[in-house]
Order: structure tokens, then sequence, then C-alpha cells
């Protein structure tokens, strides 16, 4: 058996995360519940255009849900099971989404993509330097060999979002998942992946 190529990766409760990462338009931070009052009113402020894709969306968290929400993602980072950020516009520093790997393989080094950008801020290219600042840190210091995407295949945002990032089409997943508003309707899902 042979185990080389693993034995040089970093074990993952060695790596560290920069608390901040800059693109031309953001500064990606590490949460902090002091970002949940912030979140709330992005989350308040998206909720037409976040309904139909996210879950959590239908029943949207209060404010003191989102500070929660924030303590978790801090939890869930130091355990090692997710890479989270917040972002903030770098003029203004105004909270505008998140982005992060919620679903984390540390043995095959395949980390899947999530993320939502405020309703107010989009078509703005906000999403696009997310995705890339985080694949970069996927890539370079996370020793990333997948980094994936799932989205709903009648998600055409997220599907252009995916090919401007450098994402391939790998396939679609039938009938794999169930409408965020009515669980009677399975639907379809794209895969898209960029690897090392």
């Amino acid at each position: 058996m042979c185990v080389r190529s693993s034995a040089k990766m970093k074990n993952p409760h060695l790596l560290e995360l920069p608390s901040e990462l800059y693109s031309q338009n953001l500064v990606l931070r590490l949460p902090l519940v002091a970002h949940g009052k912030a979140m709330f009113d992005s989350i308040q402020a998206s909720l037409l255009e976040l309904k139909p894709w996210m879950d959590w969306a239908q029943n949207p968290p209060s404010q003191a849900e989102c500070e929660l929400e924030c303590h978790s993602e801090i939890e869930r980072i130091a355990a090692h099971t997710a890479v989270i950020y917040h972002l903030f516009s770098l003029e203004g520093g105004v909270f505008v989404g998140e982005i992060g790997f919620s679903v984390i393989d540390w043995q095959a080094r395949s980390f899947e993509l999530r993320g939502w950008v405020d309703s107010r801020y989009t078509q703005k290219g906000l999403m696009t330097e997310a995705v890339n600042s985080l694949c970069d840190l996927a890539f370079e210091t996370l020793e990333a060999k997948r980094v994936f995407m799932l989205c709903d295949k009648r998600n055409s945002a997220a599907i252009r979002l995916a090919k401007k990032s450098g994402f391939l089409l790998e396939g679609i997943l039938e009938k794999s998942l169930q409408d965020v508003r009515d669980s009677s309707l399975w639907l379809d899902r794209c895969v898209f992946a960029r690897v090392n």
C-alpha cells in the first residue's frame, strides 16, 4: 500500500486559516458573533432571491439566530469541519454575504463550495471574486485536489457563476434534490468542479 502522496499533506489541524483574504473589491473575514446583525439585515434584504434556492430562507432566522449561526460557524472552523468567510465590501466595509466549504473530506482533499450574496450587491462580480479567493486558498493553503459546487439545474445565476469562475460541468445528478418550497418535487442538480 502506497501512502507517500497523503503523507506529504499537512494535517488539517496544523493548517492556519488567514483571518482575512482580500480581492479587488472584497475583504473575506472569518466569522465573528458581532457579524450577526449585519448578516440578519442582509438576509432580510435578500429573501426574495434566496427563497427559491435556500432551505434555511423558508423560515428566515432572527437576529439572535444569526448571532448563534455565527457562533456555530466559529465552532465548525475550530473543529476543522468547515471553512467559512463573511464577505465585506472593501470600500465601506458593508456585509454582503458569505462563502465557504461546508462539506469537507480531508482524506480526499475535496471541498464543497457554498455561498450567497446580498441581492442589493449582485451583478457586480463580487461572488466571482469571493469564489476565486476561496479556491486560491483551497489549492494553495489547504492542499485541495478538488473544489466542487452543486446547484439546482434551474438556478441560472449559480450556473453562470460556476462557469465564470472556471468550474467545469461534470454531470447532472437526476432527481437528487427536493424543491425547497415543495418537498413533493424532486429536481436535478448540476455538479461543477475545479481540480488540481
